[in-house]
């Protein structure tokens, strides 16, 4: 594998931090925002300038925009205003600077018109995919490599620029190119011509083929198979566009920057889609109508990231909500809110509060390298006219005042734990077969959302759900701390999957699937699909005003009912759990502490988007208790700073929850009661020691600036060295139980107050 730069620091506000230039090749490195490189991002995908100071003061430390250079200047015919694209941005770029933010560049080179006419994709009978560049073409490359050189040499010594965003979406509706120049690179990859059972996106099911084995063993060399996996990973062209235009914004940089792209997850359940060019892939999630679904995206996405050592994981949420699924235009509640007659055209409106503020939740349960949102316009008036206007319009000014609450008070604080915290051994995989995607005709616009819309349901049931690929498979095996294997929709795997899970059955291996599984096993134990259980209840519901299939009691009821029927089959004894279907748990865990996260689902229909019985979008009190396998001698509240009541019964540690809306709770337990820090003080070296090098410690740093500074005290020790403070009296607190300790420039030790 090639060394990839994508370690980044700006200019630094934090000084003495180094950050390397070879992550993907397996160096250790402080990588983050420019404010504190320990640091989770919190970035905004797309933001007017004006609304830029609010956001970072809200915690967000890092933005994402343009502004995109002209079409024509891909095609060097406007030398002049890149030269006045370079002063608006350099003048942005300073502004950011002095807010101590980050700023990320949006190329969109893969939506050039121009070049859609140039180098257009070619369908089977020769005629033109409309908006769909053959990325392969070796003109296209160089126009867009040349481009992109002269747009970054414009701004790359910038210290306030920290990355790019390479492109996005442009994989969403993408074709096989049947071109002799792909046909030849098909067969130089394989020996073999393009299989004539393909015509498009989607091959040819596999019940359609007089050849496919009976049993629904597929040949790991199945000639269609073997096409589609070279399309995503090298015939469409993107993974090698996406790798070229990283490589070249990062030679003409004159600082280590990150590269990104999204949304990761429409291409195939399978490595290498996203190539080692990029540091940090991102999808974004709709959080309805359940919030925690971002937490399976996330799974995906780490499944995908594996695939390149070192390749980071962002995971996003939309701030828009579709109208037409939440609150469609046309119907008319008795009690329709005051909003909806206000921005009557509106068809993007605010996500409900109570919405965004679990999925939030559950982002911060799993370990990510940041978090973003979309859609600033729908959080700040944008000052289109209210009755007319139909993109997005901010609905409910409620909910960036909720984001920047949960970001002040857990984000921002707890940002350095969460990034650093690593996730479980899982004990429950789920396996998402490329094969059954590809032969089972289901490669859709969001490629993963037919694993999705079966499997989420694992994450209400508190399986924690580690996804694998079958590239994952060859390559390691099911790791070994699983018990229960999880294969959805899978009415179709390869060989070397089938047995792979065979082998996993021998060592006593229980497997899980629903209807759809392939005649050559036999699972443990089944759970219905959700229109199966939707079949099964709909003799039980009926509100007589909203039809059934669209009403969100029902679907919160069938969800539920199916998340239980899964939760039995898998039959396995939850490291972490809870009494109350409502309450969702997960656990990180460092040595001997646990981090576990506990999240109110418990909702209603509310009188913002409830009125019309889409969406539970109002959180309600809750309470139960929350389980963990562990005798812990300590529990602390990490948002409170505070230890907790809890009790030990027979080797499990019980801690009682309760909630006055769809909240979250992140507790640590730990073997026993915390020890005072200890702060050394050497001239503007200061250091924080602890004893208890079994757990990562949060802590609060104030007097070295105007904001305090939040880092984790790790095996035992936190040590950094700050110019200008050496005058300063230090304050640092411990964020678990509360403590603090001080020290000014004349006191090299100091214990706690």
């Amino acid at each position: 594998m090639k060394i990839v730069k994508s370690g980044f620091m700006c200019a630094s506000l934090v000084a003495g931090v180094a950050a390397s230039a070879a992550v993907l090749a397996g160096d250790k490195v402080l990588q983050g925002p420019p404010s504190n490189p320990d640091d989770q991002f919190r970035f905004m995908w797309d933001a007017s300038y004006s609304v830029v100071p609010d956001l970072a003061q809200k915690g967000f430390n890092a933005f994402i925009n343009g502004p995109d250079l002209p079409w024509d200047v891909v095609h060097a015919k406007a030398k002049c205003e890149e030269q006045a694209w370079a002063a608006g941005l350099r003048k942005k770029l300073d502004d950011y600077q002095s807010l101590g933010v980050g700023f990320i560049l949006r190329m969109r080179y893969g939506w050039d018109k121009p070049s859609m006419e140039a180098f257009a994709r070619v369908r089977r009978d020769g005629s033109k995919q409309p908006k769909h560049i053959d990325a392969s073409v070796p003109a296209y490359l160089d126009s867009v490599r040349e481009a992109v050189r002269r747009q970054t040499r414009l701004v790359g010594d910038h210290p306030a620029l920290i990355g790019v965003l390479v492109d996005s979406e442009m994989r969403g509706f993408v074709e096989p190119s049947f071109t002799p120049e792909n046909a030849a690179a098909y067969r130089a990859f394989s020996g073999k011509e393009v299989p004539q059972a393909t015509n498009g996106r989607n091959p040819v099911h596999w019940s359609r083929r007089e050849d496919f084995p009976k049993d629904r063993i597929a040949p790991d060399d199945d000639n269609l198979l073997t096409f589609y996996r070279w399309q995503w990973r090298a015939g469409d062209g993107w993974t090698g566009y996406l790798d070229m235009v990283s490589d070249v914004f990062r030679e003409n940089c004159t600082h280590p920057v990150l590269t990104m792209y999204d949304p990761a997850l429409r291409c195939l359940s399978q490595w290498r889609n996203i190539g080692p060019g990029i540091s940090h892939i991102n999808h974004w999630t709709y959080p309805y109508p359940e919030p925690y679904r971002v937490g399976y995206d996330i799974a995906e996405l780490q499944a995908t990231a594996r695939g390149i050592p070192g390749q980071k994981v962002f995971a996003m949420v939309q701030a828009i909500s579709y109208r037409s699924v939440t609150s469609p235009i046309g119907e008319e509640p008795p009690n329709m809110p005051a909003w909806a007659k206000e921005f009557a055209a509106c068809k993007y409106p605010t996500t409900a509060p109570d919405i965004m503020q679990e999925a939030i939740w559950t982002v911060f349960s799993h370990r990510v390298d940041g978090i973003g949102i979309h859609g600033w316009d729908a959080l700040y008036d944008n000052g289109q006219p209210h009755a007319t206007y139909q993109s997005y319009m901010c609905t409910n000014p409620e909910t960036v005042q909720r984001i920047g609450k949960i970001f002040g008070e857990v984000g921002v604080p707890l940002g350095p734990l969460f990034k650093a915290v690593p996730e479980r051994a899982p004990q429950v995989a789920v396996l998402e077969s490329c094969a059954a995607q590809v032969l089972g005709a289901s490669i859709v616009y969001s490629c993963h959302r037919y694993f999705n819309d079966v499997i989420f349901v694992a994450d209400a049931a508190n399986l924690s759900p580690y996804v694998m690929y079958d590239d994952e498979i060859k390559a390691a095996g099911i790791p070994a701390s699983v018990k229960t294997l999880i294969l959805p929709r899978a009415e179709v795997l390869t060989r070397s999957e089938y047995e792979a899970v065979l082998a996993f059955r021998a060592r006593g291996g229980r497997v899980v699937a629903d209807s759809t599984l392939l005649p050559a096993l036999k699972a443990d134990a089944t759970f219905p699909l959700l229109k199966q259980e939707e079949k099964n209840l709909l003799g039980d519901f009926d509100d007589g005003v909203v039809r059934k299939a669209q009403n969100a009691e029902f679907r919160d009821r069938t969800v539920k009912s199916v998340a239980a029927k899964l939760k039995a089959a898998c039959a396995v004894n939850l490291y972490v759990d809870s009494d109350n279907a409502d309450i969702l748990v997960r656990a990180r865990t460092w040595r001997g502490a646990d981090y576990v996260f506990a999240i109110n689902s418990k909702r209603m229909a509310g009188d913002y988007m409830g009125p019309w019985h889409r969406l539970l979008d109002k959180g309600l009190p809750n309470a139960g208790t929350v389980t963990v396998r562990r005798s812990a001698g300590a529990v602390y509240d990490l948002v409170k700073h505070m230890a907790v009541p809890f009790t030990v019964k027979n080797g499990v540690t019980e801690i009682p929850v309760s909630y006055d809306t769809n909240d979250g709770r992140v507790f640590m337990a730990v073997d026993r009661p915390l020890s005072p820090l200890v702060l050394t003080r050497k001239g503007s070296r200061i250091s924080v020691t602890s004893p208890d090098r079994e757990a990562m410690i949060p802590i609060r740093i104030d007097g070295l600036g105007a904001k305090p500074l939040y880092a984790v005290v790790k095996d035992g020790r936190w040590s950094r060295d700050f110019e200008g403070v050496d005058k300063a009296s230090v304050t640092v607190m411990n964020l678990a139980d509360g403590r603090s300790v001080s020290a000014d420039s004349t006191m090299g030790l100091a214990g706690t107050n």
